[in-house]
This record gives structure tokens, C-alpha cells and sequence, in this order.
């Protein structure tokens, strides 16, 4: 049986969200696919961000294309926008994995006092040499807002190479988020009727489809007290390879069901010593090979400020962190 594929990322982790309705997956307009992503995106420079020390960020290109939008733009540790250092001859790049036929695009600016005023969205087959797309003038932006452009229909070709190219600024440069879009999906995922196991239009996180029962036990009983979550991972491990250090189940809640944790981490291997705990190796129990080290659960808060500080800060990290930091006795 061939084995379906997620995007891999530095440290390799899946996202599930699990939900007791059927939920439908596509992009702002169902016949368009984000081709964009953080891991293909790189930029001209960076501007210095205050976290603990003044410093550059090395990843902020990634900010503008990592599908988060903080609330909080004055919270500087949750930073998830790109600036660069300058006001003018800036670049804002995409590197694809295959030539692309870019149809539409967004670009969300960070607030009414930095944002993009001009640019010019660029093509290339090489890198060096560039083709301008589509062009905008004297943009102003209300804090958060996005704008969808369409690129003229003789513009359009395919491009492995696509930039942002922003010649003069007066305000600050700030991008919260850019989304590339093309015309269809070469990707033919399954139906709901074929598979309860539904990947989104990205590629990077999951949709499964839990019956009431399933519900009920995912809220109600601890992943490390029944075998509920052991069946479920080794369900999806069937379909996809053994290529990820975490699974991360996230529930449909707006809030974690009462008697039950924001979060939970369960162990599948521990490999390590030093730690406190027991090696051991429960692979087989999930379904996998040898990769997963452990899986965790988020219960709620399924608001959109409240998921994304999770997924982005908060009880993610708490949880995966179980892995190495619960053990060690001083």
C-alpha cells in the first residue's frame, strides 16, 4: 500500500484536529490552492526585533507565510509578522518545489502604521533573472486587513520563483501573512465517504472524523489511562510513514471538558539516558516504526486567539517538552 505524505518540517510533527462532524477542507475559494509555505520562504534582511536581547530573527520570512496573525502585535514574543531593515529595495521570496502557475494572491499587513504601500509581485525560472507580474501603488492598509489581487490572465506562467519586490516604502514594511494561490489541485485527496482521515489543501495538518463515541472517550478519558489514542495513531500510521517525532491531536472544543486537562502527553519511546526515566520502546503499541517518540493532546480553547498562542507558544511546547524535562530529579 502506498503511504501518503505531509510536509516535513525541522522537527518533524503532524497536526490532527478531531472533530465529531463532518468539517469541510479548502481554501478561501475551493477552486484555489495555497502553494506558499515557511519553509520555502527567505528575504532580503530582517529588521532587529526585541526578545531578551536586541537581536535579528533569522527566521521572520517564515513570519509572513506561517498562517498566524496574532491579536497581540505589542507582544514582541509573539511576533509572527516579517519586517526587514530598510524602506526600500526589500524582497519578500517563495522557493517552490515544482514550477507554479500563481493565479491570485493575499498580503495582510501588520497594522494601520506599518504596512506594504508598493510593490511589485515578481516571477522567475532561474532566481536571478525577474519578471514583473503585477504591480500596486499607494496601498494603505487598516491594521490586520488583507487584500486579494488577481494577476492578469497574460502574466500568468509557470515559476519555481516567486518574490515580492518592494522599491520604496514611507511607513515601516510589516507582513503578517501572503498567501500564493493557483487554479485547481493536483492532489486528488479523499472523499469523506472514502476516508474519515482528510488531509487540508496545504498539506500540513489532518482532519479526522471521530464517531460519538470516539468523542466521548477523547473527552472523558486520559490518552495514558485507555488505548483510544494508541488505535487512533496506529489507524493513521497505516496511511502515512513513520516520518514524524510528534503527533499532536487537537480537539473541536472551545473549552477543555470538565475534569480534563488544557493538554497531555503520552510517551511512545524513550531512547535516552540521563532523564531520570527507563529506556523502553512501545513503537509497535502506535503503530510505528521507530521515528514517533510521542503523541499529545490538546483539549480546547477551539476560539482563534486562543488555538493559535497554544499552537504557537503556550501548551504545545508545555506538552512536547514532557518528553525530555519531567524526569529529572534534582
Amino acid at each position: 500500500m502506498q503511504k501518503r505524505n505531509l510536509k516535513k518540517h525541522k522537527l518533524a510533527m503532524t497536526l490532527l484536529a478531531l472533530i465529531a462532524s463532518p468539517m469541510a477542507i479548502s481554501a478561501p475559494d475551493s477552486n484555489l490552492t495555497v502553494v506558499s509555505g515557511k519553509e520555502t520562504a527567505t528575504a532580503s534582511s530582517y529588521a532587529w526585533i526585541y526578545t531578551d536581547s536586541y537581536r535579528p530573527y533569522p527566521e521572520m520570512a517564515e513570519f509572513a507565510f506561517d498562517n498566524i496573525a496574532h491579536e497581540n502585535s505589542n507582544s514582541h514574543e509573539l511576533n509572527t509578522y516579517w519586517r526587514p531593515s530598510q524602506q526600500s529595495n526589500e524582497w519578500l521570496m517563495q522557493t517552490l518545489a515544482k514550477p507554479e502557475i500563481v493565479t491570485t494572491y493575499s498580503i495582510q499587513g501588520e497594522s494601520n502604521k506599518m504596512y506594504p504601500e508598493n510593490w511589485q509581485l515578481q516571477g522567475s525560472q532561474d532566481g536571478q533573472s525577474w519578471i514583473t507580474l503585477d504591480e500596486q501603488q499607494d496601498m494603505e492598509f487598516a491594521s490586520r486587513e488583507i487584500k486579494t489581487f488577481n494577476i492578469p490572465e497574460d502574466s500568468q506562467s509557470d515559476y519555481s520563483y516567486y518574490r515580492f519586490y518592494f522599491p520604496n516604502n514611507v511607513k515601516p514594511i510589516a507582513i503578517t501573512e501572503v498567501k500564493l494561490m493557483s487554479q485547481g489541485d493536483d492532489v486528488e485527496l479523499p472523499k469523506p465517504e472514502d476516508s474519515r482521515i482528510m488531509i487540508n489543501k496545504n498539506d500540513d495538518f489532518i482532519n479526522v472524523q471521530l464517531s460519538t463515541d470516539e468523542y466521548h472517550t477523547w473527552n472523558s478519558q486520559s490518552i495514558n489511562r485507555t488505548d483510544h489514542a494508541k488505535k487512533l495513531t496506529k489507524e493513521i500510521l497505516s496511511q502515512f510513514n513513520d516520518d514524524f517525532d510528534f503527533i499532536m491531536y487537537v480537539m473541536d472544543n472551545e473549552k477543555p471538558p470538565q475534569g480534563m486537562p488544557f493538554g497531555e502527553f503520552s510517551f511512545v519511546k524513550n531512547d535516552i539516558k540521563g532523564l531520570g526515566l527507563n529506556q523502553f520502546d512501545s513503537s509497535e503499541d502506535f503503530g510505528a516504526k521507530g521515528k514517533l517518540q510521542g503523541i499529545f493532546t490538546l483539549y480546547g480553547s477551539m476560539n482563534q486567539q486562543s488555538v493559535l498562542k497554544a499552537l504557537h507558544l503556550d501548551a504545545s511546547l508545555h506538552e512536547m517538552f514532557h518528553r525530555w524535562g519531567n524526569w529529572i530529579i534534582v
